[in-house]
């Protein structure tokens, strides 16, 4: 005797792995979009702390030891709305100036922290 068709519990195994596929492709996407975010996020940090280090070199921030804070970038839209703070951090190091260049983020209550550090001739 020749069947034809699918039993249910076929259908119901075929449909239960389709669905644990479809459940996994949507992890995965979901964990691409959060790592490409923070990776944009990271870029924007890299610039603002290169751009503070660039500024000190070039003497348009002063050299005098303590902490400057920079003025705050808003980046993003909608609900992903990021305040990036910059600041400035000299010390002296013998006859060098030690500048760090620090910027602050903060995502999903996460704080996140990017830091540059150079020497510089007084």
């Amino acid at each position: 005797m020749r069947r034809r068709g699918l039993l249910l519990s076929e259908m119901l195994v075929a449909f239960l792995l389709m669905f644990l596929a479809a459940l996994s492709m949507m992890n995965l996407l979901s964990s691409s979009d959060t790592n490409y975010r923070q990776a944009a996020q990271s870029q924007i940090a890299l610039r603002l702390a290169r751009q503070g280090l660039e500024n000190v070199r070039a003497k348009n921030l002063p050299r005098t030891a303590g902490t400057q804070t920079l003025t705050p970038l808003s980046e993003g839209s909608g609900r992903t709305n990021i305040t990036f703070s910059p600041s400035i951090i000299v010390t002296a190091a013998g006859t060098m100036m030690q500048v760090r260049s620090r910027v602050t983020w903060i995502d999903q209550k996460r704080t996140h922290n990017v830091e540059l550090v150079t020497l510089v001739a007084p």
